[in-house]
């Protein structure tokens, strides 16, 4: 932090940090969250006077607020709903559904069990007869089920344990992830997995356990018991029909998710990611960077490559304000995303031009252009934009602020969940060495990625500094699946 200039300035309009705060013992948060309107009206109303000529109680009853709050570190992964957490975040609400569906499942491996165990009557009931002849209490025939129960249910959770371990490298090229067991983690859940056995294995055998011991000696013996076996059963009918409800509504469920998927695969995003390769810590090349990128477009099986980090796969946050006027008024202000990129940026990633023309390194004015995006031109209310300046400011403090002027407009392209709408965007024309991304031909991806192994190389080698050059993660995407290679 010490090293970011950014860091020591006094700039209260900005939000440019994460900030953690380590509360002394016995502290009530709820008491602290109260004291920051206060504090908050102290230090940024003196800047948002000095900056946009409006106090405080003006900027609120102008329908906007500026709000600081506590969130548990803890919270932050699962419950946090936050843009720009430090990295993507987790949803509690699909540990809920998934946490549902297992329930579900094991509700009916639990029904299957009593109704299969309690179907077979026929076959222990001369045995729970011949028991109580000899003296056997009904608790320990109670006991006896529940054992066998319990001895059944381990033996399935040693399989379940030994298949998931097994399928694990399988599931994780399929999703994606990087889950791995580990010794520390086994020995955490090994004491909750045999508890959660020996639940389900009590519940499971409970019925059977108790409807099996409840067999009187004569009737048993003597046939009649035997012959009417479960069949008028009210509580297994009742089970069967439990169990057939939970299927449809777990085959329902899974229908729904498939249409998802489907809608998914075919949704325009408004740009193509296929056979796109993307170098991440370009900048670990310095001034060899530029010249890296120009060596990778000379490639045979490159077609275009674009160096910056803002990249709609990647959940790239940028937010700034854009004003119509030079007096920065709230008015005519516009929250939009503030990406930089290059000339090759909307080329590589397959997007469109809805109209007006796109970068050039050719034309040193467009050192001051800027494209927009369908939602921000909607936004902005112009019916042509194109030509036409936004303002916006170029410090922290908005002491200085730029005129950009509007070059073209790309038609919308998703670069956050597809559950939320296209928000508006703005282009610059400007140096991000954060990646490289590379749209290559899938027929020849392996040589192309041989060739961009020896040019990492050789620039790391040109650069003479190679202990400070961090390692490079490089990602196919496309084709017939994800290449990853650590280098």
């Amino acid at each position: 932090m010490s090293t970011l200039t950014e860091s020591r300035e006094d700039a209260w309009l900005s939000n440019n940090f994460n900030t953690y705060v380590l509360l002394k013992p016995g502290v009530n948060p709820t008491k602290l969250e109260a004291k920051f309107p206060g504090f908050i009206r102290k230090h940024m109303g003196p800047q948002l006077q000095g900056a946009m000529h409006l106090s405080f109680d003006a900027f609120e009853q102008a329908g906007n607020y500026y709000r600081f709050g506590l969130f548990p570190l803890t919270r932050i992964h699962l419950e946090s709903n936050c843009v720009d957490d430090l990295a993507r975040n987790g949803n509690i609400d699909y540990v809920y559904i998934f946490s549902a569906i297992a329930l579900f499942i094991l509700l009916i491996a639990c029904i299957n069990f009593m109704n299969l165990s309690t179907a077979r009557s026929a076959n222990r009931a001369r045995e729970v007869g011949v028991r109580k002849v000899l003296g056997s209490p009904r608790k320990y025939l109670i006991a006896q089920f529940l054992t066998e129960s319990v001895i059944v249910t381990l033996g399935g959770a040693v399989l379940a344990v030994c298949i998931a371990w097994a399928l694990l490298p399988l599931f994780n090229t399929l999703s994606g992830k990087e889950l791995a067991v580990s010794d520390h983690l086994f020995r955490q859940l090994l004491p909750l997995l045999l508890v959660f056995v020996l639940i389900i294995g009590c519940l499971a055998g409970s019925y059977p356990a108790f409807f099996l011991s409840a067999f009187q000696p004569v009737d048993v013996l003597k046939g009649g018991r035997l012959s009417r076996g479960f069949k008028g059963g009210g509580l297994r009918s009742f089970l069967v029909v439990f169990q057939f409800a939970i299927s449809i509504f777990l085959i329902t469920g899974t229908l729904v998710v498939y249409n998802q998927l489907k809608y998914i695969q075919s949704r325009d995003l408004g740009f193509n990611r296929d056979h796109v390769l993307i170098v991440q810590n370009v900048y670990g090349l310095g001034n060899q960077a530029v010249s890296f990128k120009k060596e990778v477009k000379k490639l045979k099986d490159v077609d275009d490559a674009t160096m910056t980090g803002a990249l709609p796969a990647e959940n790239y946050m940028s937010g700034s304000s854009f004003f119509k006027d030079r007096s920065l008024s709230q008015e005519s202000a516009v929250l939009s995303q503030r990406w930089f990129v290059d000339e090759n940026y909307i080329t590589t990633l397959g997007m469109k031009l809805q109209s007006g023309r796109n970068f050039s390194a050719d034309m040193p004015t467009d050192s001051s252009a800027i494209l927009i995006n369908e939602a921000e031109e909607k936004m902005l209310g112009w019916s042509d934009p194109l030509n036409h300046t936004l303002y916006a400011p170029l410090d922290n403090t908005l002491t200085r602020v730029g005129a950009f002027h509007i070059v073209g407009v790309i038609k919308n392209f998703n670069f956050r969940s597809l559950r939320e709408q296209v928000t508006p965007m703005v282009l610059h024309f400007a140096d991000d060495r954060s990646a490289l991304s590379v749209r290559t031909r899938c027929t020849a991806l392996t040589e192309a990625w041989a060739h961009l192994r020896h040019l990492e190389v050789r620039g790391l080698v040109l650069r003479g500094a190679r202990s400070r050059v961090p390692t490079w993660t490089t990602t196919v995407v496309g084709c017939s699946g994800a290449h990853e290679s650590r280098l």
